[in-house]
């Protein structure tokens, strides 16, 4: 018997053969699972060696493309077959399965057959945005100066309400550094002439407009 993950259940089983790719296996087992199509080919004891149990075809659900059936008009003397076409690495491929109610199983396989689908589709986009989030991680890990622009992009949509507070002071230093830099040299020191009335240099000894020394 096939060995079940621990959140796996099994729906249906029977004795069965199986043929898939022009090899016949007559002894064996066909299970389904809410996750699996599992064949086992049984296992037998000879005069010299032992065979044990071979698992044949393990097949995830949402892997199968299309379920077909065969039931022949004579019930009596006739195979019922069920038809299973699936994909794998190596391309698409095909096994088929002697029951006695392929109908049955066909019902069941298509039910859990979906759902097996929409379950991997939405393993797959959690492992799409799980490997979104660490790129991410990782790139602001290599350029943290980055998340500075992020933030203030961000943060003028909103009147800077979004701007965090060590970005909105690192911005505040930037901009007293830029004003000190580019601040207007001081004026030179100036009085006024007691003769002329004239503004004059301070250092003046006499002022350039009426010849006055000044005092």
């Amino acid at each position: 018997m096939p060995v079940y993950e621990p959140d796996e259940h099994e729906i249906l089983q029977e004795k069965s053969s199986m043929t898939r790719g022009g090899e016949q296996y007559f002894k064996g087992t066909l299970y389904l699972t809410d996750k699996r199509l599992i064949y086992e080919e049984k296992g037998h004891r000879g005069f010299i060696h032992a065979h044990p149990a071979k698992i044949l075809l393990d097949l995830p659900l949402y892997l199968i493309l299309n379920i077909s059936t065969a039931v022949p008009r004579i019930k009596f003397g006739t195979k019922k077959t069920l038809s299973v076409e699936f994909t794998t690495d190596k391309g698409d491929d095909r096994a088929t399965f002697v029951l006695k109610d392929p109908e049955k199983w066909k019902k069941e396989m298509e039910r859990w057959t979906t759902d097996a689908k929409r379950r991997h589709e939405q393993e797959e986009k959690l492992k799409i945005e799980e490997e979104r989030r660490r790129e991410i991680e990782l790139a602001r890990a290599k350029a943290p100066t980055a998340n500075i622009g992020m933030y203030i992009n961000a943060g003028k949509k909103d009147e800077g309400k979004n701007i965090p507070k060590f970005v909105e002071s690192a911005v505040s230093e930037e901009k007293e550094n830029i004003f000190e830099a580019h601040e207007a040299p001081s004026l030179p020191k100036t009085k006024k002439c007691p003769n002329c009335g004239k503004d004059i240099p301070a250092d003046s000894v006499y002022c350039p407009y009426c010849g006055f020394k000044q005092p």
